[in-house]
């Protein structure tokens, strides 16, 4: 996802699964913002009790930009996030 000068976003991910099989996923996000952007991020996990879940979220400040992150954690039989944030730009936040 790339977020140019002075753009917006709200975003919204969501893992849910039901069911008795097991199940594994492997998520990677990359996010890159430019001069005066805004990014609120959500991540919202509701996996089955046997669902193994592995995420990486990356997030570039390229320029002075600003980011925001929740994760909502509910169920799952083994949950990984990884969140990196690189400040590469002066009064980034």
């Amino acid at each position: 996802i790339i977020l140019e000068a002075g753009a917006q976003l709200t975003y919204i991910e969501q893992h849910a699964s039901e069911g008795q099989n097991l199940r594994f996923s492997n998520v990677y996000n990359e996010i890159n913002l430019h001069q005066d952007a805004i990014l609120q991020a959500y991540k919202i996990q509701n996996e089955a009790g046997n669902a193994y879940h592995v995420g990486h979220t990356q997030i570039n400040h390229l320029e002075k930009s600003y980011s925001t992150t929740t994760t909502i954690t509910l169920n799952g039989q083994v949950v990984r996030n990884n969140l990196n944030i690189a400040l590469k730009a002066p009064y980034s936040e």
